[in-house]
């Protein structure tokens, strides 16, 4: 049985770029029945989507993922989308502008991070989502902010950056996705082996 989770490799061949004239999409892919998720659901809807709106009024921001509460499912009527559980990942993202990770608590690899990180769409997330990916990868490869303005602001540079750079981040995305499937793979290994030594000494 694995142990260790493989980022999961989506198709993202046909995703628009930046540059497409459409209004930037933000996209917050998580389970909302845990309840760091829906606490940064709340701070990213309280604190952070009014500054981004002042600057732009038709930014799109997705909710994806299963079990949002009532609450946020009924934000539609604010100009928010909320998908509920997606069978299909990839359209969670298909015209993300800007992958963000506003936790504000929790602990341990966050998956989600990693897998748009992989896809090369821009990503703001807070230091608790950055949490061990920064050291994985050995250099910075999204914005890290844990003050609401200034991860406001992070946003709108990720929605506004050029063709090239999209293109320098698709380019990004296959090395780091392989260097965490590679790590993962490792820890995996490790487990196994640990586990079979320990069943060993106690026969």
């Amino acid at each position: 049985m694995s142990l260790s989770p493989v980022i999961e490799t989506l198709d993202v061949s046909d995703f628009p770029s930046s540059a497409s004239g459409s209004p930037p999409v933000v996209v917050f892919v998580a389970a909302f029945a845990r309840q760091e998720n829906e606490e940064a659901a709340r701070w990213l809807i309280d604190m952070i989507v009014p500054r981004i709106r002042e600057s732009i009024p038709g930014i799109k921001i997705r909710f994806a993922g299963s079990h949002p509460p009532t609450w946020l499912a009924n934000s539609k009527a604010a100009g928010f989308e909320v998908t509920g559980y997606l069978k299909n990942m990839s359209d969670a993202y298909r015209d993300a502008s800007c992958v963000i990770v506003p936790l504000r608590r929790g602990a341990g690899l966050k998956f989600k991070t990693i897998q748009a990180m992989s896809l090369g769409v821009p990503v703001v997330s807070t230091t608790i989502g950055a949490e061990g990916i920064l050291e994985l990868c050995g250099f910075e490869p999204f914005a890290v902010e844990d003050d609401a303005e200034r991860f406001a602001d992070a946003i709108l540079d990720a929605v506004s950056i050029s063709e090239r750079q999209v293109r320098d981040l698709r380019r990004q995305a296959h090395s780091i996705r392989g260097a965490v499937n590679l790590k993962l793979k490792v820890e995996e290994q490790v487990s196994r082996m640990t586990a079979l030594h320990s069943s060993r000494s106690h026969t």
